[in-house]
């Protein structure tokens, strides 16, 4: 719905201004105090990057969130792609949390912006 302005299946649910807002960059590139790692955010989302993101390599449009340390879900519009990582139980947010930036690193090579 976030990939395509507010819209599912035809149906109007979001503003597109509100969604355009919401991926708007707040800040600059910084360590984010909770994940140790460089985070970019937005007014609604964290927002990837082209080198250093959470979405993997060349996503500077990507967008989305980590949950309660067993949840990612991110959109990446120049992939056409949204992600969902979900887990069962077991904190994303721990010094295992490289494995699951492979996973998006890896996404990401197999899924070249277009």
């Amino acid at each position: 719905m976030l990939l395509r302005g507010g819209t599912l299946d035809g149906t109007r649910i979001m503003a597109p201004h509100t969604v355009r807002r919401a991926v708007t960059e707040q800040g600059r590139l910084e360590i984010d105090s909770f994940l140790g790692i460089p985070v970019r955010y937005g007014l609604g989302f964290m927002l990837g990057g082209e080198r250093v993101s959470l979405y993997g390599p060349s996503s500077r449009r990507a967008f989305g969130h980590v949950g309660f340390t067993t949840v990612v879900a991110y959109a990446d519009p120049d992939r056409d792609l949204s992600v969902a990582l979900l887990t069962s139980g077991k904190p994303f947010i721990t010094p295992g949390q490289i494995a699951w930036v492979n996973v998006a690193r890896t996404i990401a090579k197999h899924c070249p912006p277009r």
